[in-house]
């Protein structure tokens, strides 16, 4: 039996408590073409705690023209970083890429 260290439960933080970007392989969909081009790309990310998934659900259900992978993106890709405006005028299979890439590496079902 091997005991469970705090280490590999806790999100890595700064010495102020904020969390640290790390950055992550894109998560993409073998099977869709449209997303191919993007096999390698790589980001850097926060990950998403659970009090802060909460807040992600309430303002994306909340801000009308919301949506719950923009609002993740605008919160949690921080290089390359995108603005509300950018988001909206991103290509819909990156969006879908990027929102599910943040999900996954915070530990977070990712839907199909």
């Amino acid at each position: 039996m091997v005991l469970l260290k705090k280490e590999d439960v806790l999100y890595e933080r700064d010495e102020t408590g904020n969390l640290i970007a790390k950055e992550v392989e894109l998560v993409i969909d073998e099977d869709d073409l449209e997303q191919q081009p993007y096999k390698g790309s790589k980001i850097f990310i926060t990950p998403i705690d659970r009090i802060k998934l909460k807040e992600l659900i309430d303002k994306a259900s909340s801000d009308k023209g919301a949506d719950f992978d923009g609002v993740v993106i605008l919160d949690h890709c921080k290089n390359p970083s995108f603005t509300k405006d950018e988001i909206v005028y991103m290509k819909p299979a990156l969006v879908s890429i990027i929102a599910k890439t943040i999900l996954k590496e915070s530990g977070l079902p990712v839907p199909k």
